[in-house]
């Protein structure tokens, strides 16, 4: 079963969960707390199906997570995080100014919800291609920075892009 080895992260500290897949973290002070689990087993590649970062109760989007409230002297308990499966994805491409010719640059791959979490950055090589792997279904920003247009002026695009899960 898959429960040893699964960070679970209150926003941004955490513990790893134990062989039962139970986690405490301690000395929180009173608040509000989102929680996310993230299973990554050590020494393992990442695969074609893997399991995303979920957010309890059970969501790969940040938005639909639920506020846990904690107050002085109160443990928060039966946090259970049902972890999300996906089939994961490439993206890669090529970037040409408007004379079709290669362009070194920077990019961006940042989620399209309001978090705008970045997946990743990438730095076009000297033919202008690039690669994010790994990258779940969902829909995003891919922003190119950092690029020289071909009369030299300082460039940058910012584009929606949907990666899909095909099952």
């Amino acid at each position: 079963p898959l429960r040893e080895g699964i960070e679970v992260r209150p926003n941004g500290g955490g513990d790893i969960t134990d062989e039962l897949g139970q986690f405490r973290i301690y000395g929180l002070a009173p608040g509000d707390y989102y929680v996310s689990a993230v299973f990554s087993p050590s020494g393992e590649a990442a695969g074609r199906a893997d399991y995303l970062p979920t957010y309890y109760p059970g969501s790969a989007s940040p938005t639909e997570a639920r506020r846990i409230t904690v107050r002085l002297g109160e443990e928060a308990d039966n946090i259970n995080v049902n972890l999300v499966i996906a089939s994961f994805a490439s993206v890669s491409g090529r970037v040409l100014n408007s004379l079709n010719a290669p362009v070194k640059a920077s990019l961006q791959l940042s989620t399209a919800d309001p978090s705008g979490l970045t997946v990743g950055p990438a730095t076009a090589a000297a033919d202008g291609t690039f690669a994010f792997r790994h990258v779940p279904p969902g829909e995003y920003r891919l922003g190119l920075y950092g690029a020289q247009s071909s009369s030299g002026v300082g460039a940058f695009a910012s584009f929606p892009l949907g990666v899909g899960d095909e099952g």
